[in-house]
């Protein structure tokens, strides 16, 4: 049997770092791509889905939210729905016989040919749930569990040394919003598909699920997100003018107009461009849903033009230029940041 692996879908989410026009659309779209997941289920026949934490974005979801996620659950009745509660969703809400849920001690579901057991952690079980799991060596085991491989324990940290020998053929895991995988041991792997649709420009690339086959437990990302935030860096050393870098920014970018976009300009460049990074956003903000621009560009500064002035800036571009724990780079670095200071200008 195919079963989905999904995670921190955030039904809710505020998503305030948008326009209010923006961020409406965006809160749409995060239950659009948890629909999609689920139509996604229905064409490919998948008949279980598990949930691994975080739902919801808060305890006390709006009721638009609920009744979407509820709803989606109720009209499916042939598909097995496994909800485990993360760190965001702490009240289930409806009773619905296809919905499965977990509670603070080991609790297990047998569907097709696979036992399903998840646990949620808490600051009284985080470090005792190792010792009470009990997976028969003949089952097909899955683990669900919310919380990032850790070396240590905490109700939002997996020890995977303490599942070593458990029985686990694949660890459903939920919480980091990126996706990663490895292996706990000869028998079990770990996987971590991510959050459903990114909602920040921490959650930048492409987002979606895990579609696992318990026959050898093998799995397969699926891109799923509605938009993909990027995040891109622009090297403008080479260009003569702000002019100049605008152009090259825009004759080197090549993504789709739907995307959200963090471009951060790097380099060090031998004109004024203070006004660069507004300059840039302004330009490109009617061809893309959402951009943003940081310039992190660096002034060339001929020093030796001023280590003879009788000022604050001449000493302290002395100290900098004599200063031999500095590599070149550093000092440049340094005295960029020195002088924004000096002017008032630091932003």
């Amino acid at each position: 049997m195919k079963f989905i692996h999904c995670a921190d879908i955030h039904l809710g989410s505020p998503i305030e770092r948008l326009p209010d026009g923006k961020s409406s659309i965006r809160k749409r779209e995060v239950i659009t791509a948890f629909l999609k997941m689920l139509d996604y289920a229905e064409e490919n026949g998948i008949k279980t889905v598990v949930f691994a934490g975080d739902v919801f974005d808060s305890n006390s979801p709006l009721d638009r939210d609920k009744n979407v996620f509820y709803r989606a659950i109720k009209e499916r009745s042939d598909v097995d729905f496994l909800y485990l509660r993360g760190n965001h969703d702490n009240a289930y809400g409806e009773d619905l016989a296809n919905l499965h849920v977990f509670s603070e001690e080991p609790v297990s579901y047998n569907i097709g040919d696979t036992t399903f057991t998840g646990v949620e952690l808490t600051a009284d079980n985080c470090k005792s749930f190792y010792d009470d799991l009990d997976l028969l060596p003949d089952d097909k085991n899955v683990l669900i569990l919310h919380g990032e491989i850790s070396s240590s324990v905490g109700v939002d940290k997996i020890n995977l040394k303490k599942l070593i020998g458990k029985n686990i053929d694949y660890l459903a895991l939920g919480h980091i919003h990126k996706f990663y995988s490895g292996t706990i041991d000869l028998r079990g792997r770990y996987v971590n598909p991510g959050c459903l649709e990114g909602r920040g420009f921490d959650e930048t690339g492409e987002k979606g699920f895990v579609v696992v086959d318990t026959q050898d437990f093998s799995y397969e990302f699926i891109k799923n997100s509605i938009r993909v935030i990027r995040d891109i860096q622009f090297d403008i050393s080479d260009q003569e003018s702000e002019y100049d870098a605008l152009n090259y920014v825009k004759r080197n970018l090549s993504v789709p107009s739907e995307d959200e976009l963090l471009l951060t300009l790097t380099g060090t460049v031998d004109f004024d461009n203070e006004d660069l990074a507004g300059l840039v956003e302004s330009s490109l903000k009617p061809d893309y849903f959402y951009v943003k621009v940081k310039n992190r560009t660096l002034r060339k500064i001929n020093i030796s033009d001023h280590l003879g002035d009788l000022s604050l800036k001449g000493e302290f571009l002395r100290c900098v230029i004599n200063d031999q724990t500095l590599s070149e780079e550093d000092k440049t670095k340094v005295v960029n940041l020195g002088l924004k200071l000096l002017a008032g200008d630091l932003k």
